[in-house]
């Protein structure tokens, strides 16, 4: 009989005396602190660049740490059954959480392990510096790994404690860790039901490995991700049938000068002896000392090891696993590793001093850290506001995604809107209907334009308004009923913007002018409503309030004033002056007082009197003398002369200031009443009852022209009058913009408008989509307390055009102020490359980019890498949705690559099968499952069912779908009676046989159901 030895610890216990750090006390005086990191580079993160950060910043920690000491690091893959450890209520989450429970998956813990050599006996002086200086440097490393984002805790007593029994359990899984007896022997361990298997990655006596190292290698055994950057030791991942893997990866950093000394020794002791093989040793031991002395480079003492835990009749599957890896690399593990205990040991923490020479050998800094494990696997993120969406990670276990509050908080993106692009079956309808599932699990209204039935499984589960196109019963809008609180420029931007739709088109362009006249249009439309009722103000308005209110609605008020001055003229008809200067023919200056009047004439008449002068005398001359003095000597005569002589030079513009102040005054007083009148009148001529297309219509007839004949522009307006009349009264489309949309609407959570039956229509489809839009945009300004989001599926292209543009920015720059977002969907590559909207629009707009498989678009990748801005980096990773060998015992799913900001990740849609029957879009499918559930009165009931009636009834889900169509309704007993006796008559067959009977009228679906409909 075997004799049992007891396992001793080689620990005499931990140091807790300073309660910032906790250390564990050796058996050959050392002293080891424990810090719990998190990888920084995570899996598939495909770039070089962080492999090499992760390098520089351990070659820092090393250097740190100095002679002396030991760095250990530990990675540990955990295989562990998935648990949510949420309770949701919610039916479709419920099952989501179950279709997970359980399944097992890798859990990576990483440790690094910082330890001082033991030295000679201590005095309690001695031993506190040393502790003091190990203290010093640990703060040190834990600064450069924070710095570096290894996010480091430094264990305390309590962890310590655990992360040793966790490492001689070789179980991390379990909170209540029980030891079993170790069993040892030369090539494995044993636990119980389990062996653990010590691979050394080293064989001293021949070290077998590449002649170059580097922090990562490249994958290239997939087209797919040729060239791909992993962990050299990221085929750990892939190990098959293990519970545990640890990976020990332990550098010694001995005194440097004694070491260097030693090998420059050596290489003088192998340039002695001529020969093949010491002419080797001294060319490699030349090119270590070299390397150490250009490079400023540490040698160290290494010893990797992977230790493997699994069932012993897996073990030896796991471990040929590995050594093939490994080969594959260059590393041959040594064959001689009998010390199995030993190996075991040297894992527990601080305890490689107990390891042999034969177990380590000596390199520079750099090589050895080519060989540290560098990955973590991605975990859920953060949610501090509570909203959160979950998706896969590549090995399928859910994670939690925070795409808005999270991602924003931390400046990964500025709003929330996301662009998705996935070719045809490429599963984007799956993703974009678990995206919404999962949206409607908080405070979120969501409206959806669709043109593909993409949504009328998860409508219906969520009771939503489901509005489809019909010719019969089209989706009508009225956008133009507003009150005045709402009525803004963005509005008013929004109407200028559909009215230019209706007019030409989604490809059109309004020009300026075109643009200016109907703005001003719609201003004075909505001035006339909000103010037409009200002829007061008119009575109380200064001359200037009038002026402006006549110009804006298209009046010139030139020819107003021009009456003015004509009607202060008539007081003065009866009196002909002639058109004669009589202030010239007197020889006086306009402005002469009355004696100089007087005196002029007496002077000019004696000249020219006919009684007086003879011969000399001029009768026509003072006849001109004698009419001029008696209309200047003459009071009222003289002030009605003056005002004819002056009134012409009066304008618009100088308030009278030619006349004398009476006239000014009167002037005044009567155009001001012209203006009252004039606006009186238009208001009385057109005055606005109601908001609707109709009455714009009518309003802009009767503003443009005048607009047109004041300002004296370029207009076609016989265009513009003949193409809006189809949606006026009478016109083809008459109620699409004038019938009011169900008010419940702006309550409703979530409303999906169907416009498939129009996608083609080149007037109506851009048309219905923009009214939409701003059915969103009122909802948003209305629902404060929700979180909103517009999602456009391939609707957009209807409203990706010059003529859009503007208002597409206005939407964007709206939802983000409203904590919404807006989604555009689209699968068409030549839909988007080269489309300036989509990217000044659209793209620039989100920043958050889905991709589906992107495999068919990869010979034009260049020009979608170009317009997504997607670097090599993210490029790498886009090419790897599903194609990554992950997709055992799962059911069938697609990935899909996600960025936020500049940086994305992969993720999984895979749903569970009550959620797949609530996406589907396949038309048999659907139609099978809403039997079901119009049968049982809810999703969740008819759901439940149909689950329950496919496991019984033994068909395939695909010929299940089939039955359910033949026969119309759920399978009730006579059914499955039916069903059974086709089964054991046709096999596999039954339901294309029974297809074809139903099909020649051989039976009746009544002999199938017995003539009811009710499911068993």
């Amino acid at each position: 009989m075997s004799r049992k030895k007891i396992f001793k610890l080689p620990y005499i216990g931990i140091e807790d005396s300073d309660d910032d750090c906790h250390f564990l006390q050796g058996m050959k005086a050392e002293s080891s602190a424990i810090i719990k990191i998190q990888n920084p580079v995570l899996q598939y993160s495909a770039d070089p660049d962080k492999y090499m950060a992760f390098h520089y910043s351990i070659l820092q920690v090393i250097k740190i740490i100095g002679e002396g000491h030991m760095f250990q690091k530990l990675d540990i893959f955990s295989k562990e059954p998935y648990t949510t450890g949420m309770n949701s209520g919610e039916f479709l989450q419920r099952h989501y959480d179950e279709h997970f429970e359980g399944r097992e998956h890798a859990v990576i813990y990483s440790y690094i392990v910082i330890t001082v050599n033991g030295q000679r006996k201590l005095n309690s002086n001695e031993n506190q510096k040393k502790q003091a200086s190990l203290k010093e440097k640990v703060d040190k490393v834990i600064q450069v790994l924070d710095s570096s984002g290894f996010n480091p805790t430094l264990f305390q007593k309590k962890d310590i404690d655990t992360l040793v029994l966790q490492l001689l359990s070789m179980d991390f899984k379990r909170s209540n860790i029980a030891l079993d007896n170790i069993k040892p022997d030369n090539t494995h361990i044993g636990m119980g039901d389990y062996a653990v298997k010590c691979l050394s990655l080293i064989d001293i006596d021949r070290i077998d490995l590449p002649e170059q190292v580097s922090p990562y290698v490249e994958r290239n055994d997939n087209e797919a991700i040729k060239g791909f950057p992993v962990d050299t030791m990221s085929f750990l991942y892939g190990t098959p049938d293990y519970d545990t893997i640890v990976y020990n990866q332990i550098i010694e950093i001995p005194k440097q000068v004694a070491e260097i000394q030693r090998l420059q020794i050596k290489r003088n002791r192998h340039n002695g002896i001529p020969d093949p093989e010491n002419d080797l040793a001294v060319e490699d031991i030349q090119q270590m000392l070299e390397d150490v002395a250009k490079n400023n480079q540490l040698v160290v003492n290494s010893h990797f090891s992977i230790l493997v835990k699994a069932e012993h009749k897996n073990l030896k599957k796991a471990v040929n696993s590995i050594e093939n890896a490994l080969f594959l690399q260059g590393i041959i593990p040594s064959k001689n590793s009998y010390n199995q205990l030993e190996l075991f040991r040297a894992a527990l923490p601080g305890n490689g001093v107990e390891l042999q020479n034969y177990d380590k050998y000596l390199t520079t800094s750099d090589a050895a850290l080519t060989f540290l494990f560098k990955e973590a696997l991605p975990v859920s993120e953060p949610a501090p506001k509570g909203f959160s969406i979950r998706f896969t990670d590549r090995q399928g276990i859910p994670l939690s995604i925070d795409p808005a509050d999270h991602s924003r908080d931390i400046g990964r993106i500025n709003n929330r809107n996301k662009f998705v692009l996935g070719p045809s079956g490429s599963g984007k309808s799956f993703f974009m209907n678990a995206l919404v599932e999962q949206y409607m699990l908080y405070n979120m209204d969501v409206v959806i334009v669709d043109t593909g039935d993409s949504y009328s499984g998860i409508s219906s589960y969520f009771n939503g308004k489901y509005i489809t196109w019909k010719d019969d019963k089209p989706i009508t809008m009225n956008p133009f009923i507003i009150n005045k609180q709402e009525y803004n420029l963005e509005k008013k931007d929004f109407l200028v913007t559909l009215i230019g739709l209706v007019w030409k088109g989604a490809d059109g362009q309004l020009s300026q002018v075109e643009s200016d006249v109907i703005s001003n249009v719609v201003s004075s439309y909505y001035e006339s409503y909000f103010n037409g009722n009200d002829e007061d103000w008119i009575y109380n308005a200064p001359i200037k309030e009038l002026e402006e209110h006549l110009q804006n609605n298209g009046s010139d008020i030139a020819p107003l004033f021009e009456e003015a001055k004509t009607s202060l003229l008539n007081n003065f008809s009866k009196y002909n002056w002639n058109n004669e200067d009589y202030y010239s023919v007197l020889g006086v200056n306009y402005g002469a007082t009355a004696a100089e009047i007087k005196t002029s004439y007496r002077k000019l008449a004696k000249k020219y009197h006919p009684d007086k002068n003879g011969e000399s005398s001029d009768d026509i001359q003072f006849h001109r003398i004698s009419i001029a003095y008696q209309v200047l000597s003459d009071p009222n005569q003289k002030k009605g002369y003056d005002l004819a002589r002056n009134i012409d030079k009066v304008s618009l513009y100088d308030d009278g200031l030619n006349l004398d102040q009476s006239d000014s005054v009167e002037l005044s007083n009567i155009y001001h009443g012209i203006l009252k009148r004039e606006t009186i009148s238009m208001a009385k001529h057109f005055n606005v009852q109601s908001l609707s297309f109709n009455t714009f219509y009518d309003f802009s007839l009767f503003m443009i022209p005048r607009i047109i004949d004041k300002e004296e522009i370029s207009f076609d307006f016989k265009t513009f009058r003949y193409v809006l009349r189809k949606f006026y009264r009478g016109g083809e489309f008459q109620s699409i913009l004038n019938e009011q949309a169900d008010s419940s609407l702006f309550d409703e959570r979530f409303i999906v408008f169907e416009i498939d039956n129009i996608k083609e229509h080149k007037i109506l489809f851009p048309i219905v989509t923009l009214i939409i839009m701003d059915v969103f945009i009122q909802k948003m300004r209305n629902r404060h307390q929700q979180r909103k989001t517009l999602i456009i599926e391939e609707a957009w292209k209807a409203i990706a055009s010059p003529l859009m543009a503007g208002y597409i920015l206005y939407l964007y720059k709206t939802v983000r102020k409203h904590n919404g977002e807006a989604i555009v969907v689209t699968q068409e590559l030549d839909d988007i490359v080269g489309n300036a909207i989509v990217k000044d629009s659209i793209i620039n707009n989100s920043d958050t980019i889905c991709l589906l498989d992107q495999t068919k678009f990869k010979d034009n990748y260049d020009a979608v890498s170009a317009l997504l801005s997607i670097n090599q980096v993210e490029k790498r990773k886009i090419f790897t949705i599903n194609n990554l060998d992950n997709k055992e015992n799962r059911p069938i799913f697609k990935e899909f690559y996600m960025r936020r900001g500049a940086i994305g990740e992969v993720y999984g849609a895979e749903v569970s099968f009550f959620q797949y029957l609530t996406y589907t879009t396949e038309k048999p499918e659907k139609l099978a499952v809403e039997t079901y559930v119009r049968n049982f009165g809810s999703y969740p009931n008819g759901l439940e069912h149909f689950s329950k009636d496919l496991k019984r009834s033994g068909l395939s889900t695909s010929a299940f779908f089939t039955f359910i169509n033949l026969i119309g309704c759920p399978v009730n007993e006579s059914a499955f009676s039916f069903l059974k006796a086709y089964q054991s008559k046709f096999g596999h067959l039954a339901v294309t046989t029974l297809g074809k009977h139903l099909a020649k009228k051989e039976i009746d679906i009544s002999q199938i159901t017995g003539g009811s409909n009710q499911s068993a």
